[in-house]
């Protein structure tokens, strides 16, 4: 049914043009095409004094209540999502309230998908860990095979008690990939050592020990002689 992968990293400004998919994506018209699941969501401009404050827009959502992993926010994009086409996912999100743990905690978006046949699939498109301490981005890529009856993309993940900050929710066709260009096989040069000082006649310039062995150069010829030399050379 889908194709899915993730990757994260800190924040940068998502950019959310028209060809996002997702409605009032930095919440400039309130909680307007937002939901919650399964618990309450909030509008904020700061919270915590002043000390969170929004990345990209005006506003924050923060999902409150949560008594599950899977409570969050949510939005549909039944009427927006194509099939075979390759969808890129940005969230910036964090943490809040007095129930965060110590260590980070998973932050996934994850699309809920009911086919034409009623099945429901429940596809993670994009994980992160997050803490109350900074905004971070929850990044990914899914690619539906078939056309959905119903979807809708969720952020979710920490557990039962921990707020859950949603900044801004990108989702948009994904860039085509530039293919590397072909290698140039004009005016190449054969037969030519790549190495410097091969000859060791420039001392160990160039040359470095692995590990913790030292390097010496020696004249005269080697005492000891390699495999190969030795099988050249008859002996053994």
């Amino acid at each position: 049914m889908a194709v899915g992968g993730d990757d994260a990293g800190r924040v940068v400004r998502d950019g959310a043009g028209d060809d996002n998919i997702i409605l009032n994506p930095e919440f400039d018209d309130g909680l307007d095409d937002w939901a919650g699941s399964g618990c309450k969501i909030e509008l904020h401009d700061s919270l915590d004094d002043g000390k969170v404050l929004p990345v990209n827009g005006k506003y924050f959502v923060a999902a409150t209540g949560r008594t599950d992993t899977w409570n969050g926010i949510q939005q549909d994009v039944t009427s927006r999502l194509q099939r075979k086409l390759l969808y890129e996912v940005a969230a910036t999100v964090r943490l809040s309230g007095a129930n965060v743990p110590a260590s980070p905690c998973d932050v996934l978006a994850t699309l809920a998908v009911q086919t034409a046949d009623g099945r429901q699939q429940y596809i993670s498109v994009a994980k992160s860990q997050a803490s109350d301490k900074e905004w971070v981005q929850v990044q990914g890529k899914f690619l539906l095979n078939s056309t959905a009856a119903k979807a809708a993309i969720y952020i979710e993940g920490p557990p039962a008690g921990v707020d859950l900050l949603l900044d801004s929710l990108m989702v948009k066709h994904a860039q085509k990939t530039t293919p590397a260009p072909a290698p140039d096989f004009e005016n190449l040069v054969y037969g030519e050592n790549i190495i410097q000082n091969s000859n060791l006649d420039d001392g160990l310039n160039g040359w470095f020990g692995l590990g913790s062995c030292t390097l010496s150069v020696h004249g005269g010829s080697p005492r000891v002689l390699p495999p190969m030399a030795q099988e050249s050379l008859a002996l053994g």
